[in-house]
């Protein structure tokens, strides 16, 4: 199977104008029986104000005020046992004026999931 997917936020308390965000992305596989796979990804954009950033998700390195990419392959080893890995990159989508740290520099993580199912 494959599928596309996508994502509109919008931020009606935000005062100023960066806050909205959104992502497209798309798939394909199923992780239902020993040997499937499932391919995914995924690109968004958060603007500054889009999302309450304390509570925001935490799998990215910048949590608001970011273009960011998702890559993930799945494969599932066993009847309750499927392997997950993930590579996620960001970029700051706006910078302030004398901005030097190393939050200018794209943002990597990799991430291992290891899900079992009881």
């Amino acid at each position: 199977p494959v599928g596309l997917a996508g994502e509109f936020i919008w931020n009606l308390r935000a005062e100023g104008a960066d806050d909205q965000g959104w992502a497209l992305g798309a798939f394909a596989g199923k992780l239902e029986e020993k040997g499937d796979w499932k391919i995914f990804y995924q690109w968004q954009l958060v603007e500054q104000d889009a999302v309450f950033s304390p509570l925001a998700q935490d799998d990215f390195v910048l949590r608001t005020n970011h273009r960011s990419h998702v890559l993930s392959f799945g494969y599932k080893i066993g009847e309750a046992i499927d392997l997950q890995a993930w590579g996620l990159v960001s970029e700051r989508e706006s910078r302030s004026p004398g901005q030097t740290t190393d939050s200018d520099r794209n943002q990597w993580r990799l991430r291992l999931d290891l899900n079992v199912k009881f």
